[in-house]
């Protein structure tokens, strides 16, 4: 859509007024230097805040982490939201408008695309759902507290005037724009976007049904394997479930089975819908602004705790480092929350990780008790094929079904208002397919090729069914997380905590560990969520009543002595039949802590600190193990790519940013990826510019004729966001090929050489891969293999994610320049402990990271350690706004100070909120 004469003017303004900034701060000149300093918090003295009960003392150390004295919940949530909003106001306001759908009134016309998906998806209706008639009354006095703080300070900065740089840069764009007072809403429906980026195997669901317009359901199966119990195993010993529901842990048993898994709604459906329906859903999924980072296969968490038994200690100890996308400023926010004493009306004495933009603490410890989280993974969203019958009804057990009708007007910076129509089923499914006439086009032309379809009429269309548009209870567990105080109430807690399902590990101060599986999981009809199931037919629903809590896996000082959750399967499922999902990650990363917590415990050894930290710095690349030794194999006559595979002849399969051989391995995976599954892939899946020359008409192999002959060959291009193209090279990739490389004559090694002829054979693959890899790391980073790095390929750029970002429509470099900040050059990988995510089909840059790391030590608190990535504060060049990324890049960890005591000693600065 071309740009308007008056957007072109204001964006260059933008432009002048960020180089005027960076030149000004770089020269130390007056107006740029008061620009940003302006909008620095108060860190001392004494400020009044309307609704304070008594003063609430605010303590920040070096790195501006707060920690909040107070003598009243009330004023500690009060206090909280005031602080936040002193450090991070931007943030909370861009996220409110996303989770809202209402970032066209912030950034005009170029966000109304992603506000039309979220209002048809309805968070902040769900959220509001919440408020009205679920969450605690205890739950809503502290969420209004917080709001309360965070209006004082908004009070103080009318307009936004002073709030921050990001406000001065989009007045230039957006003059009219003006923050409106923060609503308790907007805490709560945060944990939408939470739960989207963590919300199961949705885009699994899309790619096995986009793979069918190339592939037989044999074929996608193989792309898709079984979860390898034998050798990765489960988070719990799997157990069984009493007649009464009550699951009992550690034991054998067999539950009722559900109803039997389905392939797609049908060949031929899933074919013609899937072409273009879903992948235009999956560029819109992928087009969301990624909150948390890519969603999908392979993006996870670490978390551990070793019981006192076996620690120097003689506590348990506790390791966490979720893995989330990078941005600036960080998604998560340091803080303790602290009562002077506790009493029936402050009850709080915790600290840890949360977002800005929502009370309490997600992710830390209190006095008694410490807790992590992994994503679960748990399949909680399924989408559903619709027989549209007419504008306002659908297809419902051969009965036309009203749907429910809505309107929605987006308001647009710069812009005319646009007016959206939702259509929601009976059962509270979105048609999410409906904000794209190209989609609509689609549906009324798609083919039916068998009797289960309806007839053809209005055509189809995606409807969605996901557990977090149900009203739930998450924002009262976080409370009752933090006031916890054994595992019984940490089990109360966990019960609330409804999406995004998490593994919640638990260690307390009296010696015990524990592990729950919380969440929303739903009992469906027929079908097991791995392809789109048929809406017209009721008996593939999901059923009224999710999977009781009761029946959800726990377990309670196993005698292992450990716990380790990284995304792995949770228990047997040939064992536990309720299905909690098709699509766990495959285990690698939970294989490797298991072993180095075996080994260090061998012998009688126990594990100390220092341990726990050292194991999240492991950035060892498993499959190289097995795939190395094939590689040297491989007979090279050309001395220029033979000196790049000797790389690999003594390399230890450490992934470390200064190693050579580490660059070249990834570049040899990337290139094997490429050729034995990248060329076969139809272009939804393949990174958008990936250009292929192809068959006319695509079958299931490669013609033998390769493009010559008679063969008519046309170039397609992929159309994916980097974020999501495939094959990516993660976890299930790994598993993968680990599995076709015991048969060297499959027919994925079968491949199109740079002459454009076709091949065949594992070890033609490996020796074209070897020859691919060394071209493709001497055209990035030179012919001289001994100035190659992993770190140079392999590097971090932490973007600022509204201005700052890629796909700003008013980003320059000047711009960049001031919100963002690297690159740096990493060690790790995908499936590695130190999982520094990259994807394979688009190139070598980190997309998604250890977001945090800490390790709490149950026995002295202020032993404990954490880390963030950029800093406590949102301004840009604040001391604090990017001061922890060099020291998390390093694997370091800060002193995480909890008693009094201990803060005092290491704070630097006070401030004092007093009744206004």
């Amino acid at each position: 859509m071309p740009r308007s004469k008056k957007f072109r003017r204001a964006r260059l303004i933008v432009i002048l007024l960020a180089v005027l900034l960076v030149a000004g701060l770089a020269g130390g000149g007056w107006w740029a230097v008061d620009t940003v300093r302006s909008s620095y918090p108060q860190l001392s003295g004494t400020v009044k805040v309307p609704g304070m009960s008594a003063p609430v003392d605010v303590v920040r150390d070096d790195k501006g982490i707060p920690q909040l004295y107070a003598d009243t919940d009330a004023d500690l949530f009060r206090a909280q939201g005031y602080v936040q909003a002193q450090d991070r106001f931007w943030e909370m306001d861009v996220r409110r408008h996303i989770t809202s759908g209402r970032l066209a009134e912030m950034f005009g016309s170029s966000a109304v695309e992603n506000d039309s998906f979220l209002r048809t998806m309805g968070w902040r209706q769900v959220a509001q759902k919440e408020w009205d008639t679920v969450l605690s009354e205890d739950t809503k006095r502290n969420l209004t507290a917080y709001t309360e703080g965070v209006n004082a300070w908004l009070a103080e900065h009318p307009g936004g005037a002073g709030a921050s740089v990001e406000y001065a840069l989009l007045g230039a764009v957006n003059s009219g724009y003006t923050p409106e007072k923060w609503d308790p809403v907007d805490s709560v429906a945060w944990l939408k976007a939470m739960a989207w980026s963590l919300s199961g195997n949705l885009q699994e669901e899309i790619d096995r049904s986009l793979l069918t317009q190339n592939f037989s359901t044999e074929q996608i199966a193989q792309l898709y394997p079984d979860y390898p119990v034998d050798r990765n195993g489960t988070i719990v010993k799997t157990g069984k479930v009493n007649a009464d529901g009550t699951y009992v842990p550690g034991e054998g048993g067999i539950l009722p089975t559900q109803p039997g898994g389905a392939a797609p709604v049908n060949t031929a459906q899933a074919r013609a819908v899937t072409q273009e329906l879903l992948g235009d859903l999956s560029g819109k999924t992928g087009a969301l602004p990624q909150l948390l980072g890519p969603n999908g296969q392979g993006i996870g968490s670490n978390s551990w705790v070793v019981s006192g038994a076996n620690t120097t200690t003689g506590k348990p100890m506790l390791a966490n480092d979720p893995h989330l996308g990078p941005g600036l400023p960080s998604i998560w926010y340091q803080m303790g929350l602290h009562c002077r004493a506790a009493s029936a009306t402050c009850g709080y004495d915790v600290a840890g990780y949360t977002f800005a933009g929502m009370p309490g603490v997600v992710i830390g410890h209190n006095k008694d008790i410490a807790w992590g989280f992994t994503n679960l993974g748990a399949d909680v969203t399924d989408l559903y094929l619709e027989k549209v019958t007419g504008p306002d009804t659908y297809l419902l057990d051969g009965k036309d079904v009203k749907f429910n009708v809505r309107k929605e007007t987006i308001k647009v910076a710069g812009g005319s208002d646009r007016t959206i129509t939702v259509r929601t089923t009976q059962d509270g499914m979105p048609l999410i397919s409906d904000q794209s006439s190209e989609q609509q086009k689609v549906g009324s032309n798609a083919p039916a090729g068998s009797n289960a379809a309806p007839d053809r009429a209005a055509g189809y269309g995606i409807a969605m069914r996901w557990t977090a548009l149900v009203p739930g209870k998450t924002m009262d567990a976080v409370f009752k997380l933090d006031r916890a105080t054994d595992f019984t109430s940490f089990r109360s807690a966990a019960q609330d905590f409804a999406v995004p399902a998490q593994n919640l590990i638990y260690a307390d101060t009296k010696g015990n560990i524990g592990y729950q599986a919380p969440g929303m999981i739903p009992v469906r009809g027929k079908g097991d969520g791995r392809y789109p199931a048929p809406g017209w037919d009721s008996a593939y629903a999901w059923n009224a009543n999710y999977l009781p809590f009761k029946s959800l896996p726990y377990a309670y000082n196993p005698p292992e002595g450990y716990i380790v959750t990284a995304n792995q399967a949770v228990v047997d499922d040939s064992v536990y039949k309720p299905m909690l999902t098709k699509d766990w990650e495959y285990g690698t990363r939970a294989k490797e802590i298991t072993d180095q917590i075996q080994a260090k415990l061998k012998n009688g050894g126990k594990i100390s600190l220092n341990d726990m930290q050292s194991m999240q710095l492991d950035n060892t690349s498993v499959l190289a193990k097995d795939l190395v030794p094939l590689l040297l194999k491989v007979k090279i006559d050309d001395p220029y790519v033979r000196e790049a595979q000797d790389l690999l002849k003594d390399w230890n399969y450490h992934q470390d940013a200064d190693s050579a051989a580490a660059a070249y391995y990834n570049g040899v995976w990337r290139a094997l990826l490429t050729l034995s599954f990248g060329q076969k892939f139809p272009a939804d899946l393949r990174v958008e510019g990936d250009c292929l020359l192809v068959r006319q008409k695509r079958d299931n192999t490669l013609p033998d004729d390769a493009l010559g002959g008679a063969a008519q060959a046309v170039t397609e291009c992929g159309t994916r966001k980097p974020s999501l193209a495939q094959p990516d090279g993660g976890d299930r990739w790994m598993e993968v090929v680990r599995q076709q490389l015991a048969n060297p004559k499959s027919t994925w090694w079968d491949y199109i050489d740079s002459n454009h002829q076709q091949q065949h054979g594992l070890g033609n693959l490996l020796a074209e891969a070897l020859k691919d890899a060394r071209q493709d790391l001497t055209s990035r980073l030179g012919k001289d293999i001994s100035t190659w790095s992993w770190g140079r390929l392999h590097q971090l750029t932490l973007q600022e994610q509204t201005l700052g970002s890629d796909d700003s429509s008013i980003a320059s470099p000047a711009i960049r320049k001031l919100l963002n900040r690297g690159p740096y050059k990493l060690s790790g990988g995908s499936a590695a402990v130190d999982a520094t995510g990259w994807n394979a089909a688009a190139g070598y840059d980190v997309d998604w990271i250890p977001s945090m790391r800490m390790v709490v030590d149950l026995s002295n608190f202020d032993a404990s350690q954490w880390i963030n990535v950029g800093g406590a504060s949102g301004h840009a060049f604040h001391p604090n706004y990017n001061d922890q990324t060099d020291l998390w890049a390093k694997g370091e960890l800060l002193p995480w100070a909890y008693t009094k005591d201990a803060v005092t000693k290491s704070g630097q600065n006070t401030l004092t909120l007093s009744a206004g």
